[in-house]
């Protein structure tokens, strides 16, 4: 009984973000287009967002979400989330 109901709440929050276009947050060219964006912020909010892309990217490919290929290739694909974080671990 417990597994059907981790399965249901796990349906559910699928069915819940994909009524709410959280897919289209999750896409490459979504990511394109606010790359600039993306690094300002990441200057500004370095461990914010290593914290935050940790979370979420444990948490897509523990529940094997389709958001997690896209997160796969914009961590390798830009490699700007660890980087600066490495050039001020290697100066100190």
């Amino acid at each position: 009984m417990k597994k059907i109901l981790i399965a249901l709440a796990i349906i559910a929050l699928a069915a819940l973000l994909y009524r709410f276009g959280v897919a289209g947050y999750l896409s490459l060219d979504m990511l394109k287009a606010r790359q600039s964006e993306f690094a300002g912020f990441t200057a500004d909010n370095l461990l914010l967002v290593i914290g935050a892309f940790f979370l979420i990217y444990v948490v897509s490919t523990a529940l094997s979400l389709p958001g997690a290929a896209i997160l796969t290739l914009a961590r390798l694909g830009a490699g700007k989330i660890w980087s600066p974080f490495a050039r001020h671990q290697r100066r100190g």
